[in-house]
């Protein structure tokens, strides 16, 4: 009974040790990969944003800014 008894709580160790460890290394791995669809999807969304004036900023870039310009 006494190796029984023992076994058991090596089990019982084991288990607790390991189940919280398995579920955090889960959580990380979770948020660090939500975190970088998030700020990639971030940094593009800036890129796209930062493109947009630079070319409203050329000349004839807009296809109806050149069409209101034309001489009749």
């Amino acid at each position: 009974m006494e190796n029984f008894n023992f076994k058991n709580y090596v089990l019982l160790i084991i288990a607790v040790i390991i189940i919280p460890v398995l579920l955090f290394l889960i959580t990380t791995l979770a948020n660090t990969i939500s975190k970088k669809n998030i700020t990639i999807n971030n940094f593009s969304e800036v890129k796209i944003a930062n493109q947009v004036p630079e070319e409203a900023k050329k000349e004839n870039s807009i296809p109806a800014a050149n069409s209101t310009n034309k001489k009749s």
